[in-house]
């Protein structure tokens, strides 16, 4: 198996979890957002929004691919500031994006040889120690667990026990 494969079985796997954790949110508000001491989570919607942008600008612009992004990816970008709820995409359109981008991403990795990997990725940025394309799929994995994390954080917090 190539290491690109492993990757992508890897990313793959993490995003297996994460929809475990979004079937468990049709009868919840998928706008809510928590407040703890003085922190404020953010929503389901803008969690699996924001997962599609870190995806796309992960695994396929900073792998050189030349998908576009969707039109509303920058408001869920890193950094950017919250949206109001108004400005965001519809649901379903949110998760069809989800969907796709991971789709292409795992069929674009899948398709990179070991070489490339040791690449510099075309975002210049470094994660974990390096700038190598497989360093910002493995960190692309990372943040995808992190925000799964959330996802069921804010479904116990709903009432949920899912595991």
């Amino acid at each position: 198996m190539k290491e690109a494969e492993l990757l992508a079985e890897m990313l793959d796997h993490t995003r297996q979890l994460t929809r475990f954790y979004l079937k468990h949110t049709a009868d919840i508000d998928l706008q809510k957002r928590f407040e703890i001491g003085d922190f404020q989570t953010n929503s389901v919607h803008w969690i699996v929004a924001h997962l599609s942008w870190a995806e796309w600008a992960l695994t396929l612009k900073a792998l050189g691919s030349d998908v576009s992004p969707a039109p509303w990816f920058t408001l869920f970008k890193i950094g950017a500031p919250a949206p109001d709820p108004g400005q965001f995409p519809p649901y379903e359109e949110v998760r069809r994006v989800f969907d796709e981008t991971h789709a292409t991403a795992l069929a674009h990795i899948r398709s990179l040889e070991d070489a490339t990997l040791k690449e510099e990725n075309e975002l210049g940025m470094s994660f974990g120690g390096g700038k190598e394309k497989r360093m910002i799929i493995q960190h692309c994995i990372r943040h995808e667990g992190t925000h799964t994390g959330h996802l069921g954080w804010i479904l116990r917090m709903s009432g949920k026990k899912v595991i």
